[in-house]
Order: C-alpha cells, then structure tokens, then sequence
C-alpha cells in the first residue's frame, strides 16, 4: 500500500471524531467561566482528540499498521491535530 492509500485509511477513521465532537462542542456561553479558572478536563477537544487516536491506534489493525510503517507521519497527524485543537481554545485544562 502507498502513503497516501495509508493516509487515507487513516483519515476515514479520524471521521469517527465527528460524531464525539457534536457531543463535546457546547458553545461558548455554555461553557464561559471566570478569567482564572479553567475548563474540567472532560470538555478539553484536545484530551478527546488524543484519547481516540489512541483507541483507534489499539484496536483498528489498519491504524496499527500505518503507525507502524510510518511512525514521523503519525506524529505529525497527532502534533499538528494538537496544535489546531490548542489554537482552537483560550482555556486551560483546571
């Protein structure tokens, strides 16, 4: 298989995410809350965000596979996917 046929596969999965993110996006007069205080670690997208990419590299052999073969890829799906999510939020995790 090529790389961009992994990357692919690879992304099909990452569409799972979807379906938690309508759960976990509450807007932001929901969620608004003292300067110094910060968000419960449930409603981080980036503690979402890497807690599946972990599921998925444990149970789906394809994403086994790909991280396997491609280890500088697969960081820098989960290093970039990071830095969207943290440019994305003006909270910190309390």
């Amino acid at each position: 298989m090529s790389i961009f046929t992994n990357i692919a596969n690879l992304l099909k999965l990452l569409k799972v995410w979807n379906i938690f993110k309508s759960a976990f996006n509450k807007s932001k007069e929901e969620t608004k809350m003292p300067a110094n205080q910060g968000k419960q670690w449930y409603q981080s997208m980036t503690i979402w965000a890497n807690a599946l990419l972990a599921v998925l590299a444990v149970v789906q052999p394809q994403v086994q596979g790909f991280i396997s073969a491609h280890p500088e890829v697969s960081a820098i799906v989960v290093t970039i996917s990071n830095l969207l999510l943290r440019l994305r939020t003006d909270k910190p995790v309390a």
